[in-house]
């Protein structure tokens, strides 16, 4: 009927999504491909990174791409040329959005701050506790969260820390995650290597958390392997 608004069925559905799909791989393969005739020829220039980010905002698993990004900052910076390391952040943090659970993403946001004069530690640590609000117990980010805390090398960062590790606990006492963050965290924070050689009152007020633990969850396992390591026994 005239007016009347055609629906696809669902097999032309598929169809025009298989064929869209097929467009998408052969514009990844065509990147592909020309950032590797560039790697194999030994060529890092600005072409390069633009291809890289071309590839990698498809795919942030792709762990070649990622070393030759790495391979042509480096050739630029020996070449005396600017590298804006906030873009780079910002691109990552592209790339962390589409898989928040890329090591290869996390590990290249690592690199970066180890390359930075004056490394942005705080915002790294704000950007760590948004993709944690969305997954609680990405190891990932967890993992990155503990080295940037390692790169601030201050006291206060670690009570600080060790606070979010309470508060992240408080509301979920099955975030294995977190509470394995807080076993590393309580040696440092007090400056011994193992639990026994804590002092009585933070020994006591670790039970006091695993207490509330126990009462709330008492068949969960994270906290029960935290009571283990806490009392020497794990």
């Amino acid at each position: 009927m005239h007016g009347r608004v055609k629906v696809r069925s669902t097999e032309e559905q598929e169809a025009l999504k298989e064929l869209e799909r097929q467009k998408k791989c052969k514009g990844y393969l065509v990147l592909r491909n020309a950032l590797f005739a560039k790697r194999n020829a030994q060529v890092h220039d600005r072409d390069g990174l633009q291809l890289s980010e071309q590839i990698l905002l498809l795919n942030p698993d792709f762990t070649t791409v990622f070393a030759y990004r790495r391979e042509t900052l480096l050739a630029l910076l020996a070449s005396d040329e600017p590298v804006d390391w906030a873009a780079e952040r910002e691109f990552t943090t592209a790339c962390l959005k589409r898989n928040p659970k890329s090591y290869n993403c996390w590990h290249h946001r690592r690199w970066i701050l180890n390359q930075e004069a004056e490394p942005q530690a705080e915002a790294e640590l704000e950007l760590c506790t948004l993709f944690l609000k969305h997954d609680e117990r990405n190891f990932h980010c967890w993992d990155y969260r503990r080295f940037v805390v390692e790169k601030l090398d201050r006291h206060d960062a670690v009570a600080t820390e060790l606070a979010y590790t309470e508060d992240k606990i408080s509301h979920n006492y099955s975030n294995y995650s977190a509470w394995h963050n807080r076993s590393n965290l309580l040696l440092q924070f007090h400056g011994v290597t193992e639990p026994a050689q804590l002092a009585t009152e933070a020994l006591d007020a670790e039970l006091e958390l695993l207490t509330n633990a126990f009462y709330i969850d008492p068949q969960d396992q994270s906290a029960w392997y935290y009571h283990r390591w806490l009392l020497g026994r794990a």
